[in-house]
């Protein structure tokens, strides 16, 4: 394969690629960040009550209690599967956050988050760990679960508190420079020079 082959290759290959949208979660652990990144509209709910606005929750083993949302998600085994609980959204969804206490029992196996869609969210909450923590997805979702995280010890005991979910305002994309369209151009010509100039000088 001639050398201006592979340059013509590799440069439509960088025009294709700049155009395409890559999914991605960005996980948050401050929740100034976190409301900076999703424009600070959210739903919110601080479980003071079991009446949830936007949101339906169904849990093997968690509860409200004492104002918080606690739960026990467990590792599923040959035998039977494990306790998860899953947050359904009225409507899709791009960001989820809040408050978590992974302390009381001690150390447990974390907790692993798994989107409608299928997506896992890249990381984990692994113990110990209290404070905010929270993710936004390019992808929307309608649901998530969380399950048993995939550390050691036993299934993670845990309060869950200041929940925000919602649609995260869109960040606008960074525009192409505009003169690289001209670039890649006056690059494909002058290419094209060079082999027409080889060519004479070889007859």
């Amino acid at each position: 394969m001639k050398p201006t082959h592979i340059l013509c290759g590799v440069l439509c290959a960088l025009c294709i690629d700049a155009g395409a949208t890559i999914a991605a979660t960005t996980i948050y652990t401050d929740r100034a960040a976190f409301d900076i990144a999703t424009g600070g509209s959210l739903n919110f709910e601080d479980f003071s009550d079991t009446t949830f606005e936007n949101v339906a929750i169904s849990s093997d083993a968690g509860f409200v209690t004492s104002g918080f949302f606690r739960d026990r998600p467990t590792p599923s085994s040959f035998f039977q599967s494990g306790d998860t609980t899953t947050y359904t959204f009225a409507s899709p969804t791009t960001a989820f956050g809040g408050d978590f206490d992974l302390s009381p029992r001690g150390n447990g196996n974390g907790l692993r988050f798994v989107l409608s869609n299928g997506e896992i969210v890249s990381e984990e909450i692994g113990a110990p760990f209290e404070g905010f923590w929270g993710f936004v997805s390019d992808l929307s979702f309608t649901s998530v679960t969380v399950q048993a995280g995939s550390g050691p010890g036993r299934a993670e005991t845990h309060n869950f508190d200041n929940f925000s979910f919602g649609l995260a305002q869109p960040v606008a994309p960074v525009p192409v420079p505009a003169g690289l369209p001209l670039l890649l151009t006056g690059l494909l010509a002058f290419v094209g020079w060079r082999h027409r100039m080889g060519r004479k000088a070889a007859v």
